[in-house]
């Protein structure tokens, strides 16, 4: 009987694959041994199940007696706290990261995405900084790059970071999505500005439309209201209908052309 081994000749230590080896007692039925390898496979390919994560955590906390100065493992590690919810932890773990290995280019993209959702923008532009230096080919680092410098109110060099994106692969709909965000709610409100976020939302309906991953994002864009008031500016009321990011830009507009044709 052979088992290979989980690692490449050049790094032992690390491996990169586990094997279970189902050993079943000579008289146990073979249909039980069958049920039991497909009974593992659905548990490791849920990430919701307590045991898997439980079980991800002792093997890394063995992988760090090995080797504590491994940065991958803190990587890895720092991945199963998120699914855990532990993102105070989950941030510590890349920080160790990238500090043993300041290359790790996963691990700064990981850093990126979790300072981003705290809104922690001067980390993730840092982070998406690094990614960017370390595979200035990265759709993801630019896109992530610029929504932190937008956070930091830093909107040229935001859009700067969208259309680096854009130029890296045209056909992905992301970064035409943000830079209409950034011209519909993060410049001076003119007429010129609005008009160019309907043309990049139009853009981005252009490259999303059909593709399952984008549909939620599609429905804010193009939802309209029949029955909503229209968008006056310093305005509050509740409505029945949430208006889409387009129907509130047309209604801007003709809003400031109203007053246009008043002056």
């Amino acid at each position: 009987e052979f088992h290979l081994w989980g690692s490449r000749n050049d790094d032992l230590e690390h491996p990169d694959r586990m094997v279970f080896d189902l050993d079943p007692d000579e008289g146990l039925d073979f249909e039980i041994v069958k049920r039991a390898a497909f009974d593992i496979k659905a548990l490791l390919e849920s990430a919701e199940q307590p045991q898997l994560r439980d079980l991800a955590q002792v093997v890394c906390r063995q992988a760090q007696l090995i080797d504590e100065s491994y940065a991958p493992i803190y990587n890895t590690w720092a991945l199963i706290d998120v699914a855990r919810g532990d993102i105070t932890a989950a941030a510590a773990k890349l920080e160790r990261a990238v500090m043993l290995d300041p290359e790790c280019y996963e691990a700064w993209m990981n850093f990126g995405q979790i300072t981003l959702s705290q809104r922690a923008y001067a980390d993730a532009a840092r982070a998406f900084g690094r990614a960017r230096e370390l595979q200035p080919q990265s759709y993801d680092a630019a896109i992530g790059h610029g929504v932190a410098l937008r956070g930091l109110m830093r909107t040229e060099e935001a859009e700067r970071s969208y259309r680096a994106a854009a130029a890296l692969d045209d056909g992905r709909a992301e970064a035409f999505f943000d830079l209409a965000v950034l011209y519909h709610e993060h410049r001076d409100g003119s007429a010129e500005q609005l008009r160019q976020a309907l043309d990049f939302y139009g853009e981005f309906v252009r490259r999303a439309r059909g593709e399952a991953h984008y549909a939620e994002t599609m429905q804010e864009t193009l939802r309209w209201c029949r029955d909503a008031p229209p968008a006056r500016r310093g305005a509050r009321h509740r409505a029945s209908c949430q208006r889409g990011r387009v129907q509130v830009v047309v209604e801007t507009l003709v809003l400031l052309g109203q007053v246009d044709a008043q002056r």
